[in-house]
């Protein structure tokens, strides 16, 4: 992967009929060059330092990128909870092949949701993929631009909120009685479930 600066003469890459005219956000970039000899299926990795969702939800990942080339190869989104020894690809965010149609067409943003890995630590790695074309493999920078990394503070499971109701209670001949929990209940609600019901007295007597 290369920084870039952005270029004003309509093409901000080395190669001809690929790449994109300007950054998408400020004046600079990173892409990779598909020039020989970094292609047929050449393979260039970005990864990230350690990403800590602890405590967090709602985990998010954005970036923009411009994949203009007649033999665009591919890139994916790869995620690590073993700090890098293995990764998973998220294959519903690879994108394959030319996804602008010009230099000058507009940088595509790409959102990427990563809750299922709230409350972990994890490494993102960008995989990019050069074609395998072996004669016009050159024709394929993919440029990227404007990481965003987004989550929320975890707020848990809310409160329940137990309601109780005013029940008539008769005693025995030896003048107690005794209750369950059910039996004063209202119809107490939790917003995941009421697995228990108690309460603090529940013998009587006169």
């Amino acid at each position: 992967w290369t920084n870039k600066a952005e270029e004003g003469d309509g093409n901000s890459t080395p190669s001809a009929d690929t790449g994109p005219s300007l950054a998408s956000d400020g004046s600079r970039f990173i892409f990779i060059e598909a020039s020989n000899p970094n292609f047929p299926s050449k393979i260039a990795r970005l990864v990230s330092p350690c990403l800590d969702f602890t405590g967090r939800e709602n985990a998010a990942l954005t970036f923009d990128y411009h994949m203009f080339g007649g033999f665009t190869g591919v890139l994916t989104v790869d995620v690590s909870v073993d700090n890098g020894v293995n990764y998973t690809t998220l294959t519903d965010y690879t994108l394959s092949g030319s996804q602008q149609n010009a230099h000058t067409d507009p940088w595509k943003t790409q959102n990427v949701d990563l809750s299922l890995f709230d409350g972990q630590s994890i490494k993102l790695r960008f995989s990019a993929t050069t074609s395998s074309d072996g004669t016009t493999g050159w024709q394929g920078d993919i440029s990227l631009d404007n990481f965003g990394i987004t989550s929320d503070e975890a707020t848990g499971s809310a409160p329940p909120t137990a309601v109780c109701q005013n029940i008539t209670v008769q005693l025995d001949n030896t003048g107690n009685a005794s209750i369950v929990a059910a039996d004063v209940d209202g119809g107490s609600s939790d917003d995941v479930a009421v697995t228990n019901l108690s309460i603090d007295i529940d013998t009587f007597d006169c």
